[in-house]
């Protein structure tokens, strides 16, 4: 037995999150060195990463990273960032979870869905290191 009260779960390439019934986000497993720390790619058991989750995506390929969702429809990136993967302005890896906008309905690899319905792109779809809205 792992743990108990979770909600939901999401699994990659041996990287696994959940969120428990009490929306916070826990990660345990082997990943791509530079999504929590430089020299760390493995964590044994399952570790809290921070609260009030409603969704993450975890980024398709070497799960370098992580898109979170936040009961608040903000939306917070980690992880590698040499491909501007993160949307957060910069190619710089960030360790803890950084907030990238507000009103995200949901999220996927580059592109995301605000509340009011508009598309947002960056990086490697749009060459912009940050969101850039593409449709209404």
């Amino acid at each position: 037995k792992i743990t108990d009260n979770v909600k939901s779960i999401y699994s990659k390439n041996n990287l696994h999150f959940i969120i428990k019934n009490d929306n916070s986000l826990w990660v345990w497993g082997h990943f791509y060195k530079g999504i929590f720390n430089e020299d760390v790619s493995s964590i044994s058991l399952p570790y809290k990463l921070m609260d009030d989750v409603k969704s993450i995506n975890i980024e398709d390929g070497n799960n370098s990273s992580i898109h979170i969702i936040k009961q608040d429809n903000s939306l917070w990136a980690m992880g590698r960032n040499e491909d501007t993967q993160l949307g957060d302005g910069t190619k710089t890896n960030r360790f803890n979870p950084v907030k990238i906008m507000d009103e995200v309905e949901s999220v996927g690899n580059y592109t995301l869905l605000k509340k009011d319905g508009s598309l947002w792109q960056w990086g490697k779809y749009n060459g912009s290191n940050s969101p850039v809205k593409v449709i209404d």
